[in-house]
């Protein structure tokens, strides 16, 4: 179809013509280059890059014809070559590991091999550990048992006291010739010329600590002495719960002791503890906190507590007093 010209306006004002008619003469101009270059194509569509539609069609006959050969060898090469999902191995067929490289490994129980191509169990890690833990445990056990033979131990004793003679550490309790029946630590010396004839003894009481001793003189033992005591033989400690129905009339209760020698001994008391309500209520308690008991020695077997006031029922008193026996 070939482009024709357009009219343009012819108005007596040339000034409106022109506004007309020059986007007129650009649309014409236009059209004309456009028709040109189509015939262009038209004549030489290679040289202007385009591709006849006869050699498109060819060129995606070929693509496909390359695309259908890729996947057939795909699928060949998988038919021939690659593995099913579920398949096994010959062990000869795969490497094995090294530290080196990766690869299959044998597991090992074993708690002492040097293999490094092989891998332990859970069962050997559990051996080994245990057994590391038994020695660890052993070893601060020797450790332990090596403190201690480094420390000298007391050498428990059941008999008597007098029958001792090698230098020492002793404990026992109820022990003949010991100063009372309690638990005590025994220290023993004898001496390195005439063992049979002079020694000394200390023994420390187990509950309260008291150290008494005493020494062999020419064969023939002194009495136990309290250690740094000034001159005090023993030290024995009592408690007396006084309550309703426990005092006699005079407010008094007895206290049954060993014998002692009522000119060497004094009576010390050490505390008192007032438990309970009396039959007029607190006031009973705030009264008799105010009054000491009285504890003295009435004769070698006897001591006496004594209060003010003889208790009513629901009212106690606690007492603590020592007996002190001097040389």
């Amino acid at each position: 179809m070939s482009i024709k010209e357009p009219r343009k306006f012819v108005p007596t004002d040339q000034g409106h013509a022109d506004v007309l008619n020059i986007p007129i003469t650009t649309l014409y101009e236009n059209d004309r280059e456009l028709a040109a270059q189509v015939e262009s194509i038209r004549s030489d569509p290679a040289g202007n890059g385009v591709v006849p539609k006869e050699a498109f069609d060819q060129y995606k006959q070929e693509t496909q014809t390359q695309i259908n050969t890729a996947l057939q060898t795909a699928k060949d090469y998988t038919r021939d070559y690659a593995a099913p999902k579920s398949h096994t191995h010959l062990a000869s067929d795969l490497p094995s590991a090294s530290t080196q490289a990766r690869g299959i490994v044998q597991l090992n129980t074993s708690t002492s091999s040097t293999a490094t191509d092989q891998a332990a169990t859970p069962s050997a890690v559990k051996a080994a550990y245990e057994a590391a833990n038994a020695a660890n445990l052993a070893a601060a056990a020797a450790e332990n048992n090596a403190k201690n033979a480094s420390m000298p131990r007391a050498t428990r004793v059941i008999g008597d006291l007098n029958s001792v003679i090698e230098n020492g550490f002793y404990d026992g309790s109820s022990m003949a010739n010991a100063p009372s029946t309690e638990w005590y630590y025994v220290e023993h010396i004898s001496h390195s010329q005439n063992p049979g004839a002079w020694r000394l003894q200390r023994a420390t009481n187990f509950y309260d600590g008291v150290t008494y001793w005493r020494q062999m003189r020419n064969a023939v033992w002194t009495a136990w002495q309290i250690f740094g005591g000034g001159g005090v033989k023993k030290v024995t400690r009592y408690s007396v719960d006084m309550y309703n129905g426990t005092q006699d009339d005079d407010g008094i209760v007895s206290v049954t002791i060993p014998a002692v020698d009522p000119n060497k001994t004094s009576i010390n008391l050490t505390g008192y503890y007032l438990d309970g309500f009396g039959p007029y209520g607190p006031n009973d308690k705030i009264w008799f906190d105010a009054k000491t008991p009285a504890v003295y020695l009435y004769n070698a077997t006897t001591v006496r507590v004594r209060t003010t006031y003889k208790f009513k029922s629901g009212l106690d008193i606690y007492v603590y007093f020592e007996v002190i026996e001097h040389n």
